[in-house]
């Protein structure tokens, strides 16, 4: 049966389609006379397996052990993700942020000492760490627009809880603003060279009523750009603030300075 030359369109995701065939007889080296070949057709990926016969039992398992181990995760189905997921991955992260344990995946471990049930019954471990890697807040069309703001990626974040702190005003006449350190080790533009720290925050509280993300050297568009990094600080953010004069602020003396 010939079924003649076609024209295949190309699939749009890798490892989504693959052409499989044996190619033999070749001269036999370890015993092995028989090449299984797959090749992804999105990629042009190709996995040569030597085999010692041609039977579909070998055929079989080649595919299973060396491509479908590899590469099937890699094309697996996007979970669906609603707005009750995105509660339940919230309430996950918060609960994570007072309850610490070593390692992130231990919250869903059987352990005694280190599981815990509460994490386990909201959502199962893959499901939060899929969503994890694809948690984004910004719309990356508009990065070119950005691109001197190095917080860009959660910028819109910011504002919103920025927003949602003095929702009902400020109550407190005592406020304090200092800094607070994100453990983070890995690679990212926003870390600045402070041996021994991480990403930084500047914070407004007696309460937490304003936060900001140290991005390094501020832009010529900040209205405080000519001042000193402490006082510069101080003032963006009791910008939230209506009347500073009815208020106490308090603050250490990485935010003093001559101004």
């Amino acid at each position: 049966m010939d079924s003649g030359v076609g024209t295949f369109p190309q699939p749009q995701r890798r490892f989504a389609h693959i052409d499989i065939d044996v190619v033999d007889p070749l001269p036999t080296s370890q015993g092995h006379c028989n090449l299984f070949t797959v090749i992804d057709r999105t990629t042009r990926w190709l996995e040569a397996i030597p085999m010692e016969t041609e039977t579909l039992p070998l055929c079989i398992s080649a595919l299973l052990s060396e491509w479908v181990a590899r590469f099937e995760c890699k094309n697996r189905p996007t979970t669906t993700i609603s707005s009750d997921n995105i509660k339940l991955f919230v309430g996950v992260l918060l609960i994570s942020g007072y309850n610490k344990i070593p390692a992130e995946t231990q919250y869903w471990s059987n352990d005694e000492d280190l599981g815990l049930q509460i994490v386990k019954n909201t959502m199962f471990r893959s499901i939060f760490q899929e969503m994890k890697s694809i948690l984004h807040f910004c719309d990356n069309n508009e990065a070119e627009n950005n691109k001197n703001d190095g917080g860009f990626k959660v910028r819109k974040l910011i504002a919103a809880a920025q927003k949602s702190f003095v929702k009902f005003d400020i109550f407190e006449e005592h406020l304090a603003v200092d800094e607070m350190i994100v453990k983070y080790y890995g690679h990212n533009a926003l870390k600045q060279f402070i041996r021994g720290k991480a990403i930084q925050f500047w914070a407004l509280y007696d309460d937490c009523y304003n936060l900001d993300l140290y991005c390094g050297k501020s832009s010529s568009e900040d209205k405080h750009a000519d001042l000193l990094l402490g006082s510069k600080v101080i003032l963006n953010i009791l910008d939230v603030v209506k009347e500073p004069q009815s208020y106490s602020v308090f603050f250490d003396n990485l935010f003093a300075g001559y101004e």
